[in-house]
């Protein structure tokens, strides 16, 4: 997939999760083994400007808490993880 981690999503891993962030390579397994949520689109808005679908997937277990990522296919970065807490807080 050849996906790179963002800075902002290091700085989500270290504090949301708190183990060692995953290489790119780690990071490339656990997203082949992950579940999809949302495919990653193309679309464009009513004026049409276009605009991109972020791709959604679930981190495949024993990842703890269980952690859910955002990615960029056309960017090549993930961009953002939300874990239970996150959801608990009512951010993200």
């Amino acid at each position: 997939m050849g996906i790179k981690l963002s800075k902002h999503f290091v700085e989500r891993w270290k504090e949301r999760v708190g183990t060692r962030v995953p290489s790119d390579q780690e990071f490339d397994v656990l997203l082949r083994n992950s579940t999809r949520l949302q495919k990653p689109a193309k679309a464009y808005s009513p004026r049409g400007y276009p605009r991109h679908k972020l791709g959604i997937y679930l981190l495949p277990e024993p990842t703890e808490p269980t952690v859910v990522v955002k990615t960029d296919p056309w960017k090549g970065r993930a961009v953002t993880l939300i874990t239970r807490g996150t959801v608990d807080e009512g951010e993200e």
